[in-house]
């Protein structure tokens, strides 16, 4: 065995440790006490942390023990120490800080920030809730639904959404 510094797929399977592959030469492995290694290609991507996630080529998220999530797009740190974390494709991605609520970050602009729950769509296009306001859905900076119980959003300029008549009861 060649000493490159981390374990193939099919050492880690061999010596018993977790392993999930995400693709071929992308995969996760777990040694007890040592924490996690991510391998991308023949490179270590990240190694001896909590918990880590891929979500495509130099794209993934690690926490390390007593820290928060840190996210990573191609080699550079977008958002760290954050307490959950969500990337939807480059340069766009929500995080929660607890007793601050959700933020939306799209190419480096600041969406959203400070609301119960966000989801994003497509360029321009996400919904966020705020507890006892309802959702709202925006489109290219338009508000075009508020108070909404449910929003579905299908494409630019369709959407279904339900308002409930009596919110007391």
């Amino acid at each position: 065995m060649e000493n490159k510094g981390f374990l193939t797929l099919e050492e880690a399977k061999e010596q018993d440790y977790y392993c999930f592959e995400y693709r071929e030469g992308v995969y996760v492995y777990e040694i007890k006490d040592k924490g996690y290694t991510l391998i991308e290609d023949g490179e270590v991507l990240i190694e001896g942390v909590d918990y880590v996630g891929w979500y495509e080529k130099g794209v993934y998220r690690y926490r390390m023990k007593g820290k928060g999530w840190k996210l990573i797009e191609g080699g550079k740190v977008l958002v760290e120490d954050v307490d959950w974390i969500h990337w939807f494709e480059k340069g766009v991605y929500r995080y929660k800080i607890e007793g601050k609520g959700y933020t939306l970050i799209e190419h480096g602009e600041v969406l959203i920030e400070g609301v119960d729950w966000v989801d994003w769509y497509e360029e321009g296009v996400y919904k966020y809730e705020i507890e006892g306001e309802g959702r709202t859905l925006v489109e290219d900076g338009e508000v075009l639904i508020e108070g909404a119980e449910h929003i579905q959003w299908f494409e630019k300029g369709v959407y279904k959404y339900e308002i409930s008549v009596n919110k007391n009861k």
